[in-house]
């Protein structure tokens, strides 16, 4: 119910923000696993940003009668300890893979540079 709270207090603006916002990490979920070098990887960042998608889903489509209710919370809005330390997790497994990919792309971390004066 914290999503119609949300769109009782702010509005449709609010919504099309809430989901906006769930849409844009949903997004970047998909392009860290696109851009992932292993197979393991690219199907573990799949999963972990549908699992975020698909749990975002259902609660909104609960609270529109859409579907009936599961008894999961929304990620990141609804106050449920567990819960949120396992969306944290998801992120941070995320961020994970994507530095990864990052660093690998990049050549890995710069040991010792150089410098030379130009006379």
């Amino acid at each position: 119910m914290i999503f119609a709270a949300v769109a009782e207090e702010l509005g449709f603006v609010g919504v099309i923000l809430v989901l906006c916002l769930y849409g844009s990490f949903v997004g970047e979920g998909f392009r860290i696993a696109q851009r992932s070098t292993s197979d393991f990887v690219r199907l573990t960042a799949t999963g972990l940003t549908a699992l975020m998608g698909l749990q975002a889903f259902f609660i909104m489509a609960g609270v529109l009668r859409l579907l009936p209710f599961t008894g999961i919370t929304l990620p990141f809005m609804a106050y449920g300890g567990n819960s949120l330390i396992a969306n944290y997790l998801i992120v941070a497994i995320l961020l994970r893979i994507s530095d990864e990919g990052h660093a690998e792309r990049h050549g890995g971390e710069i040991v010792a540079v150089h410098l030379t004066q130009a006379k």
